[in-house]
């Protein structure tokens, strides 16, 4: 996801529901040789957890250097949607004072969660620079995947052609939702969601389907976890089979020539 990212050297990078900040203290590792993102002028993070926030400061915190210069980071703890008027507003890294001002934002794991993504998508558009890189990890629907070649954005395909979900496994996943916070609307075929980043503006639109390189893994992890974890690791499995949802890489640019709204 990182890479989809384009970082640019000297960039202004945001890391939206970053968790605990792994992905914080890849993009400042130093120590990867020719593999190290670009050093970046400004790393923003937000995530809506207090502790998993804490717990991110404290982690960049022991991990960048005293005598580093090059990148300063802000963390914010607050939802990932930005509402006018609502605590913390002022310092939202997409509060109006931030319009094109990040040139790559990046999301692993969670705009699947947001109430709703579609207006995240349109917020980052918004906070991006001209010819920044939103990239995204995300879960979206196998329903309607693209049998053909898109003609007005990339997709690379998995290695096994998903099949569409059942009316049945379209109704146990509508049940399955509610639990996992994960609003309904969200859960769009890959096709719909292309065309909403293209309907927003953005442009180079990409989605990689990489399931069969999260699901297993996943699955077999939480497995040995212990036995109430088996339960866990099945619906896994069965969510990236026949439950309908495959896991993404999502890549959209904002126009180098677009105008400031």
């Amino acid at each position: 996801m990182l890479d989809a990212a384009h970082l640019c050297e000297g960039g202004h990078h945001l890391d939206v529901a970053h968790g605990s900040g792994d992905s914080l203290l890849l993009v400042l590792d130093r120590t990867a040789g020719p593999a190290a993102y670009p050093p970046q002028t400004s790393i923003t993070g937000i995530t809506s957890m207090a502790a998993h926030s804490q717990r991110a400061k404290d982690r960049v915190a022991m991990a960048k250097p005293q005598d580093d210069n090059e990148s300063s980071v802000r963390l914010v703890c607050g939802d990932a949607i930005f509402r006018p008027g609502s605590t913390g507003s002022d310092t939202h890294p997409f509060a109006p004072t931030s319009k094109g001002r990040y040139t790559s934002i990046i999301c692993l794991d969670a705009a699947y969660h947001f109430v709703t993504r579609h207006t995240f998508l349109s917020q980052a558009f918004e906070a991006l620079a001209p010819g920044g890189t939103l990239a995204l990890g995300d879960n979206l629907s196998s329903a309607s995947y693209p049998t053909s070649t898109p003609t007005t954005w990339a997709l690379t395909r998995a290695k096994r052609q998903p099949s569409a979900p059942s009316p049945v496994a379209r109704l146990l996943l509508l049940r399955l939702l509610p639990l996992l916070s994960v609003p309904a609307a969200n859960i769009v075929p890959l096709p719909e969601l292309a065309q909403q980043l293209l309907d927003l503006g953005f442009e180079d639109v990409a989605i990689e389907d990489v399931s069969e390189d999260v699901w297993p893994g996943f699955a077999a992890f939480l497995r040995q976890r212990g036995l109430l974890w088996r339960a866990a690791g099945w619906t896994i499995d069965w969510l990236g089979g026949s439950g309908g949802l495959r896991w993404v890489i999502v890549r959209a640019r904002r126009p180098a020539d677009v105008v400031q709204r």
